[in-house]
């Protein structure tokens, strides 16, 4: 089901602490009064995933907006109902899965926007791979 394969630049995540498990590491002692001096940034690689800019409001009611973020990890296989991050010739969607008679049928949240039926070896078409974060800007 993965279509042609999509490269990405490795991509960079963050673990940052939380304020609790700063404060607990540092118990009984004084904390500095510069605080990035007990953040440690750790970056960390992962081949499997990368992350891309949602271009529209398909999936708005499963939370993701224009404008979001989400996280997408790639599998060798993806289930009933997921949602993934497709590419259709130039175009980057967000659509939720569902096998149909040996074909993919590819369905927003939006009854505004068009059911996508596909084969694997569709010209222009490959899957991405699910989505396992949403990211939000503030």
């Amino acid at each position: 089901m993965n279509g042609k394969k999509f490269e990405s630049e490795n991509e960079e995540f963050f673990r940052v602490p939380k304020a609790e498990f700063i404060i607990e590491r540092h118990k009984g002692n004084l904390l500095p009064l510069q605080i990035g001096s007990l953040v440690k940034n750790d970056s960390m690689s992962i081949p499997d995933r990368l992350s891309i800019e949602v271009k529209e409001s398909g999936m708005a009611k499963s939370g993701i907006q224009k404008g979001d973020h989400v996280v997408v990890e790639k599998n060798e296989e993806y289930y009933e109902g997921e949602i993934l991050a497709i590419k259709l010739d130039e175009r980057i969607l967000l659509r939720r899965l569902y096998n149909t008679k040996g074909r993919l049928r590819l369905e927003s949240d939006s009854p505004n926007l068009p059911t996508i039926i596909v084969e694997n070896r569709t010209p222009g078409f490959s899957i991405l791979g699910r989505v396992v974060q949403v990211i939000k800007e503030l």
